[in-house]
């Protein structure tokens, strides 16, 4: 029965990019978490009595830095601050490249600015004071400036009414590319960075369209009317973070005039919150425009002409909470003679207490209904909460001319959507799936929309997979067939019984499912490594490293067919040693065999040969003195020469003092265990210096000048070896290649 059962699987980066996503953002873990919502109400940070506050950026690590333009004895002056702790810090006056420029981009070295159209200043970021200054032809007119994710920036360039250029300039102030701009769409007045520099959104001069385009071919990946985006606005300025944050808001040339629009985006240009009723509700940010805003994360910056203001999900600034939904893409279960329809789906998230899953189903057997909906999830002008909108209704009434279902006659309609969601209510733990039955559906294609919630002050919602199952295998085969079918089981009851129960047990399932794997060497978990060696009777000690545990493991056959062999013993001391290591075993009484000395005839002795020293069992007699071998005659041990010779083994092992350190006496207990009975044993070991012929050459090179060598295996007083084993020395000529240079 298991064999039949298929699954689809949500689980990283490329997976979720397949659905449709409104409100999340993606970790680098893969999982998706919930975008919390900003609160309702600016705190401010900053008033300036008077003074008129014109710029704001944020740094790197998050701190704003601004500008104010005072105005003293007749004097105006324009000085910069920034937070120092909870307060702002002095003042810093600024050069005409600082005060003039409309945007700064500030990154770990310094601070970016356009100054006069057609030149680039950088400033160092610790003394306010030029460093680099990049000068371009007057024919191109610089309009904006971002960031490109690291120490460089992207500057939009106009070359001539409708030609513009994207130009990439890195923190040595070199051009590293150049990007012209399709002229289809239109003058183009701010830029901005996205996806950590991989991506750059650009605004229209008339704030009529925002495009992302793909940073390394200038490809356009998605284009969405600022009207689509907040209905009856004007958004005509940018801001970005620099990874998943977009801000567009309003900004007049009437210094009189009230405009509060601000609207907040994802990364790929999906509305997560309007804010000008916010904005609109703050009494006390007084009746002033918006003059520069900042954004960096969940913390969004505004400067007015008469104050700084901060807006996040705190309580301080009365948190919202956070609300998002994902649609799955077509899923298709192919009808092919019994396996058909669907299982189940099973999700795995992490849920504070208070928060909510609401799961929609829908399901259609229409052909021309699923083509149009994948059309839709592929358009790139519409947003994505729009395309969910789009498909859902789509999905609910059908095709033209088609009656409407409902879940009554979901099994005979040719498109359905439930009544009811399935919804959970924290608190519920990642690692505990929430399994939503669907064999109540029975068409061959499906969509999931999950939608969540979560109260302020509580953890984000962290969705980790989903997975959907199909076809509709299960338990309920084994069941009498008078108790299957629409005849036998004409309201479904025990076949929703058995869903349920198959529901509930799936921890089990997969518990069983997941066996195999715990006694596979490369993904068994660590604590089962020690109970499979034992089993098998391997030689072993718990305190083994987990790598060597596991290669020891992946030989297990080996390491017990020679078992108390040579090609054994090396097998075992390389896994536990690893590649870091090599081995080398002698056998005394083998590899050097026993030689006549020569006489009456016989041939003499051959070299090399072993010398036998005194056999511990050695007992004094007439003829015997201490510390002399006497060499048995004939008639003595039956003639053997070897009776008197203890077996001996040499281990040679040639490796880092590191691993010398931490294996030695675990070492010697897993040969004891190895090696046969009443075999004698010694290790030597060698230390392997990390400098010794890294590249894997056979020569070396000694510093003949006193260096900063190491006392040790591999240094000498006064010369430093280099790398390899033969020496080649630099003299008063140079290096000693072996032959002469004309």
């Amino acid at each position: 029965m298991t064999h039949r059962q298929k699954t689809y699987v949500f689980a990283n980066a490329a997976h979720w990019r397949r659905c449709i996503l409104h409100g999340f953002e993606m970790r680098a873990d893969g999982t998706l978490t919930s975008i919390p919502e900003l609160g309702s109400r600016p705190l401010q940070i900053l008033g300036t009595a008077g003074d008129r506050l014109s710029n704001v950026a944020v740094d790197p690590h998050g701190i704003p830095w601004w500008r104010i333009e005072r105005v003293a004895h007749g004097r105006m002056t324009t000085v910069l601050e920034l937070m120092d702790g909870d307060e702002a810090s002095a003042s810093f006056e600024l050069d005409r490249a600082l005060a003039l420029a409309k945007r700064w981009v500030i990154d770990r070295h310094g601070v970016w600015a356009i100054y006069r159209d057609h030149v680039v200043h950088r400033h160092d970021r610790s003394r306010l004071q030029p460093d680099l200054r990049i000068a371009f032809q007057r024919q191109h007119r610089l309009r904006d400036i971002a960031s490109d994710g690291s120490a460089g920036v992207w500057i939009l360039s106009q070359k001539s009414e409708t030609h513009y250029e994207l130009l990439h300039v890195d923190c040595e102030g070199c051009e590293r590319a150049s990007l012209p701009v399709s002229t289809d769409l239109g003058p183009l007045g701010q830029i901005g960075c996205v996806e950590g520099g991989k991506h750059l959104a650009l605004l229209t001069h008339d704030g009529g369209s925002l495009v992302i385009l793909d940073a390394r071919d200038g490809a356009v990946l998605r284009a969405l009317p600022c009207e689509s985006i907040a209905p009856g606005f004007h958004l005509n300025q940018l801001s970005t973070d620099g990874n998943n944050r977009i801000a567009l808001w309003e900004a007049s040339s009437n210094p009189d005039a009230q405009a509060r629009s601000l609207v907040l985006l994802d990364g790929a240009g999906n509305l997560l919150q309007q804010l000008s009723d916010t904005l609109d509700a703050g009494a006390e940010m007084g009746q002033t425009q918006l003059s520069a805003v900042a954004i960096a994360g969940d913390v969004v910056w505004l400067a007015t002409h008469d104050g700084l203001w901060r807006l996040d999900a705190t309580d301080a600034c009365i948190a919202r909470g956070s609300t998002s939904t994902l649609l799955t893409p077509g899923l298709l279960s192919p009808e092919s003679g019994t396996e058909r329809g669907w299982l189940r789906a099973e999700i795995s998230i992490a849920l504070a207490r208070g928060a909510v899953l609401a799961v929609d189903v829908a399901s259609t057997r229409d052909d021309a209904i699923a083509k149009r909906a994948l059309d839709i999830a592929s358009q790139t002008t519409v947003s994505n909460e729009a395309k969910q909108q789009q498909i859902w209704q789509l999905l609910q009434r059908g095709a033209p001319g088609e009656e409407q279902s409902s879940a009554s006659s979901r099994t005979t309609s040719k498109q359905a959507v439930d009544d009811e969601p399935f919804v959970i209510t924290g608190p519920n733990l990642a690692g505990v799936p929430i399994a939503i039955p669907l064999f109540e559906t029975q068409s061959r294609w499906l969509w999931l929309k999950l939608r969540l919630t979560a109260p302020p002050g509580t953890a984000a919602p962290q969705l980790q997979q989903l997975s959907v199952l199909y076809p509709n295998v299960s338990i309920v085969e084994q069941l009498p067939a008078i108790f299957r079918g629409e005849q036998n089981d004409p309201g479904g009851f025990l076949r929703r019984l058995v869903g349920v129960l198959e529901s509930t047990t799936q921890p089990v399932d997969e518990r069983i499912r997941r066996i195999g794997s715990c006694v596979d060497p490369h993904s068994a978990p660590d604590g089962w490594l020690d109970y499979l060696a034992r089993w098998l009777d391997l030689p072993w000690d718990d305190g083994l490293p987990t790598a060597a545990k596991r290669r020891l493991m992946q030989q297990a056959g080996l390491l017990i067919e020679r078992r108390a062999t040579r090609q054994g013993l090396e097998l075992l001391l390389q896994c536990v040693l690893g590649d870091q290591a090599s081995v080398r075993i002698s056998d005394l009484t083998v590899d050097f065999a026993p030689q006549p000395l020569g006489g009456r005839g016989q041939v003499g002795v051959r070299l090399p040969m072993m010398l036998v020293g005194a056999s511990p069992r050695a007992v004094l007699v007439s003829r015997a003195r201490v510390g002399v071998a006497k060499l048995p005659c004939s008639g003595a041990n039956d003639g053997d020469p070897l009776a008197s010779i203890l077996p001996t083994l040499r281990i040679e092992l040639n490796a880092p003092r590191e691993l010398q350190r931490a294996l030695a006496t675990l070492l010697e207990r897993l040969v004891a265990a190895y090696i046969p009975a009443g075999l004698s044993y010694f290790v030597e070991w060698h230390a392997r210096s990390k400098y010794s012929n890294p590249i894997g050459t056979d020569s070396a090179v000694l510093l003949d000048a006193n260096g900063p060598g190491v006392l040790g295996d591999d240094s000498v007083i006064g010369r430093t070896v280099v790398t390899g084993p033969q020496p080649i020395r630099i003299g008063g000529v140079g290096i000693d290649v072996g032959f002469r240079l004309k």
